[in-house]
């Protein structure tokens, strides 16, 4: 029997991909003076973006200057927010969030995000109460692919990696998902992420 659902954020409860991108290549060009391939982008995986700068910056995408990185990483985050906007209540995401809570299920989040940015889209999305945790990058000391804040999700709600479902849309949260031991379910965008999910919750009753 299905106990929990934890959601990943990017992708799978927001499609904040592109933001991130734009946000993080405009840090760029202000500070270093150039701009990033959306393919160098996505060549280092989903990390946070204090790993994402080191990682691009020992491949060569971006200049290597260790000094630098902390104004980058804040840099980054100012344009994040700027570029953020006003998010939309999620009426769909909410009926789900509510029919799943209706079986008795668990909710939590657990993202390579920002703590803060991971709070801001709960809160703008309006759906912020439905989750019994909410991890980002800031309360576990490895990310995805590791599977740690997903074992401590677990281990916060009380639930066996086998009473567990993880939505996932990244290669980077799946190999994490599945290192957990938890089930995956594996979606494209957040259109996705639909009543198929509360089937297959169902389905293992």
């Amino acid at each position: 029997m299905i106990k929990a659902v934890i959601f990943d954020l990017d992708g799978v409860i927001s499609d904040t991909a592109v933001l991130h991108f734009n946000a993080f290549n405009s840090a760029v060009e202000e500070m270093l003076g150039q701009t990033v391939l959306f393919e160098d982008y996505e060549a280092v995986g989903t990390l946070p973006t204090t790993g994402r700068i080191k990682a691009m910056a020992t491949k060569g995408m971006i200049p290597n200057e260790p000094e630098k990185f902390k104004d980058l990483y804040d840099l980054k985050q100012v344009y994040t927010y700027k570029y953020l906007g006003d998010a939309q209540a999620d009426t769909k995401l909410q009926r789900l969030l509510i029919n799943l809570r209706t079986e008795n299920i668990s909710l939590a989040v657990a993202s390579n995000a920002s703590c803060k940015f991971v709070n801001e889209i709960l809160d703008r999305k309006k759906i912020q109460s439905h989750f019994k945790s909410v991890i980002g990058s800031c309360d576990v000391d490895h990310c995805k692919p590791n599977p740690e804040m997903y074992l401590e999700t677990m281990r916060r709600l009380r639930v066996k990696p086998e009473e567990t479902v993880i939505v996932e849309d990244s290669v980077t949260g799946i190999i994490a998902g599945y290192r957990s031991g938890a089930y995956v379910y594996r979606v494209e965008s957040p259109e996705y992420v639909d009543d198929r999910l509360l089937d297959l919750v169902r389905g293992f009753k």
